[in-house]
This record gives C-alpha cells, sequence and structure tokens, in this order.
C-alpha cells in the first residue's frame, strides 16, 4: 500500500513521519521553492538539525535516508506560459530547469488586443503596506481583468470573476481588496499562503515589497515569491511601489536580496498597464 501526499513541501517531516504506519511506500509530490510548514510553536532546540520535525518533510527526509529516497525531477510545467518560466526558473529553481508545456492560452481586451503574459502597475505610496494606494490599483487591475475574454485552442469565451484571483502578502491587504471588489465576490483575494497550490486564468499580485521603507524577512522569502508570481496560466499584473528598488538598493546583500533584486528589475522590464 502507498500513501501519496500532494504540496508535500507544505508537510512537516513530523507530520509525513506519520504516515509510515499507514503505508509501506510514501510518495511526496510538490515544489521545493515554495512557502515553507507555518509552525507556531517554540523550535529553537533544532536549528542546527538537518531532520527537524518542523522542516518541509521531502527535504528532512533526503537528510536523513540520503540515496534511499528516489527523486523524480521533472521537467516541464503545464501551467506556466514560457514568459512565467523564463523569469521564475533562474531565479527559484537555478538547480531544477524546466520548460513550458502549457497550452496554448491568452487573454484579449475589448478591441481584440492580446494581453502579455506577465504585465506590471507602479504605484506612488506614502502610507505603508495598507496604503489605499496599493489596494486600490490591485482591485481596479481585477475588474480590468473582467472584462477580458479568455482565449484557448479550443474556445473563446469572456472572463468570469471566477478566472481571477488577488494574491497578496497580508490578510489585511486581502480584506481591504474584498471589500473594494464587494461586486465581483467570485474573484479569489487572499494571501501567498492561503493561494499556495490553486491556480486561475489571470492573477493580480501585490508584490511583497510593495509599501515598505525596510526590508524584513517575511517580504523577502523567495518562497513567497515564488507562489506568488506562480498562480497563474495566462496573464499575470504584479502591482509594484515605485520606492522598493530603492529599497533594496539601501538593503545589506544577501541571497535573498540578490533574488529579489533581480525579480524586482525583471518585472519593471515587462510592459505597464
Amino acid at each position: 500500500m502507498s500513501s501519496e501526499v500532494d504540496e508535500s513541501w507544505q508537510c512537516t517531516y513530523a507530520d509525513l513521519g506519520a504516515l509510515g504506519a499507514m503505508a509501506r511506500q510514501v510518495v511526496c509530490v510538490g515544489d521545493p521553492s515554495q512557502i515553507d510548514p507555518v509552525v507556531t510553536g517554540d523550535v529553537s532546540r533544532w536549528d542546527d538539525s538537518d531532520t527537524a520535525p518542523n522542516l518541509p518533510g521531502p527535504i528532512a527526509l533526503q537528510a536523513a535516508h540520503g540515496d534511499a529516497v528516489g527523486v523524480v525531477r521533472l521537467r516541464h510545467t503545464w501551467r506556466l506560459g514560457p514568459g512565467t518560466t523564463a523569469l521564475i526558473g533562474p531565479l527559484f529553481y537555478p538547480d531544477l530547469p524546466f520548460t513550458s508545456r502549457r497550452p496554448p492560452e491568452h487573454l484579449t481586451d475589448a478591441n481584440g488586443v492580446v494581453l502579455p503574459e506577465l504585465a506590471h502597475r507602479a504605484v506612488t505610496v506614502s502610507g505603508g503596506p495598507s496604503d489605499p494606494a496599493l489596494v486600490t490599483a490591485c482591485a481596479q487591475r481585477a475588474r480590468e481583468l473582467a472584462g477580458a475574454e479568455l482565449v484557448t485552442a479550443e474556445d473563446q469565451r469572456p472572463m468570469s470573476a471566477a478566472d481571477i484571483a488577488v494574491v497578496v502578502p497580508h490578510v489585511s491587504q486581502a480584506a481591504a481588496i474584498r471589500a473594494l471588489l464587494s461586486d465581483h465576490p467570485d474573484v479569489l483575494v487572499g494571501t501567498a499562503n492561503s493561494q499556495q497550490g490553486l491556480e486561475r486564468a489571470a492573477v493580480v499580485v501585490l508584490h511583497p515589497l510593495a509599501g515598505y521603507r525596510t526590508t524584513e524577512p517575511f517580504s523577502l522569502d523567495p518562497g513567497r515569491a515564488c507562489v506568488m508570481l506562480s498562480r497563474h496560466r495566462a496573464h499575470m499584473s504584479v502591482v509594484l511601489d515605485d520606492a522598493s528598488a530603492d529599497v533594496l538598493a539601501h538593503t545589506e546583500p544577501c541571497t535573498a536580496h540578490a533574488t529579489n533584486t533581480a525579480l524586482l528589475a525583471a518585472l519593471h522590464r515587462t510592459p505597464a498597464v
């Protein structure tokens, strides 16, 4: 008997170990470059352990059992388009190259113009991460996308609210955007943690650094950024803070800093909408 654990990088090693009594074989399916399991207890005693019970299950499992754990690396994505694959692959998966095999899918506006796979909207912010300018920009972009057409290899149809998601870093931002979109209740609005594993045809992303004037580990977490930038199939619009590049320029360099700097520069090179 075998047991399959989907989104297994969200499963702690402790929880994964509990499956040992239920199945002779466990198959872990998931993505190693996303958000780690949320653990609220004190785990400081395991800070230096490669097999800590709070670690993502597959990581600790490989550390504990090495070559006894079989690993299959998938070489293609069927969700992300070529533009998104080119964006996130080198930044978040440098040791796991993959290409896009997503079937043709795109959006067109009311005039029949094809929307780019990736786009950004820059906003001037003065009131922190909950600045009305940020949440308003996200809600407005979601409304615009609701008026688009979804084109696939099989058909073409108007976008519905259920085809759209808005992904933000914080619960308070999600609540504010839901209020602004109260007349579109089927638009999925939530944090990166709550939307990990989900997908929609079109997604509006609020950049994790938007509104901040200093950097914190939360806003620089590459896993969170990766989740937010990989929920869409046909189109993604990222709402950016004009000041984020300057904030990063005055941050002490580290691996996460380098990833975020390269990511922000790449997003600014996408078409403005």
